[in-house]
């Protein structure tokens, strides 16, 4: 497959299973709100805005990693998702052809994401998280053993990690009543035992609404303010009068 001799295909590692070992260690860890929250609070601001991507978006920690701003079109509030970096490797493509897709972003989000570009390291390939010193994407591993399970154990979560946030993301899509054609577009699952056997896309509407609908769950209050108090200012500049200059 990797030299194109047949067809790409599933994983065949997908279909080892090694008694004893295939099965699930660790019981995954799937966040309340709250509890979110709680997490969100403990960490340094750039830290923040990685786990606010994570959160809404559902993003692998690899993909997240490999983002820069030209895969970003704020206006139109979409970010299209091209490569994705394992260790120091960067890999023009995602972890399946699921993978690769237009994500929509709520409004609330691209607010979080215009004050980032503001602050981020800048960099030749414009990283949107760079390492100040290396100019190179941050270590999702690092990441992870010095902010991430810190904090959890901080608000008495054991074994936070990257993978928490796809596990709560998965689950508020579902709570939230998204339809589970629409959350395997969402989490872009190739197998469909992931999530279910559904052909065709799903709309766009409905899946602006869904991320929308988890973007007002996760993001904090205090950016949800911001934002009421920015449309009231616009909304009063529209309803001023203009005014005829004096001769």
């Amino acid at each position: 497959m990797k030299w194109e001799i047949l067809e790409t295909q599933r994983n065949p590692m997908q279909l080892v299973e090694i008694k004893g070992v295939t099965k699930r260690v660790r019981k995954k860890v799937v966040l309340t709100v709250e509890q979110y929250q709680a997490l969100l609070a403990a960490l340094p601001y750039h830290i923040q805005v990685t786990v606010m991507i994570a959160m809404c978006l559902g993003l692998r920690i690899s993909e997240i990693r490999a983002l820069q701003w030209q895969d970003f079109d704020l206006k139109a509030r979409i970010l299209t998702l091209t490569r994705s970096i394992v260790g120091r490797y960067v890999w023009n493509g995602g972890k399946t052809g699921a993978s690769e897709d237009e994500v929509f972003l709520d409004s609330k989000l691209v607010s979080v994401l215009e004050d980032w570009q503001k602050r981020c390291v800048e960099t030749p390939e414009a990283w949107l998280f760079a390492n100040a010193d290396t100019k190179r994407p941050v270590h999702g591993d690092a990441i992870q053993k010095d902010y991430l399970r810190p904090a959890g154990e901080k608000i008495g979560l054991q074994g936070v990690g990257w993978h928490s946030f796809r596990h709560t993301y998965r689950t508020l899509i579902d709570d939230i009543g998204t339809p589970l054609g629409v959350q395997q577009r969402l989490m872009r699952h190739a197998d469909i035992k992931t999530t279910m056997n559904t052909y065709g896309s799903a709309f766009e509407k409905t899946k602006r609404r869904a991320n929308s609908r988890v973007a007002d769950l996760v993001l904090p209050p205090a950016i949800k303010s911001q934002l009421k108090d920015r449309a009231k200012e616009v909304s009063l500049k529209n309803l001023r009068p203009e005014t005829a200059t004096i001769q």
